[in-house]
């Protein structure tokens, strides 16, 4: 029987958030000063927006983490190469 490839939601979900925070790196970026001096983020926040679209159980405990660590990558990224990669 053939193997059928079924795209693996984790990385889905990854891309999602990945795409959806490039797509908003300047507010996420500056929630994540926000939050860092604060503690505290908005009701509709984008960052809890991004990390909303992890979905998976495998984020249950560190949705955040994973968008404040993407974030971070990606304006480094921005910065360096003057565009950024959602893969």
């Amino acid at each position: 029987m053939a193997k059928v490839n079924q795209p693996n939601p984790v990385r889905t979900q990854l891309e999602s958030m990945r795409s959806f925070v490039v797509a908003n790196l300047n507010a996420c970026c500056q929630e994540a000063i926000e939050w860092q001096d604060t503690g505290t983020l908005k009701t509709n926040s984008k960052l809890k927006e991004a990390a909303s679209r992890l979905t998976d159980e495998t984020f249950a405990h560190h949705k955040m983490t994973h968008v404040e660590n993407f974030v971070k990558t990606a304006a480094m990224e921005f910065i360096v190469k003057g565009s950024v990669s959602t893969s």
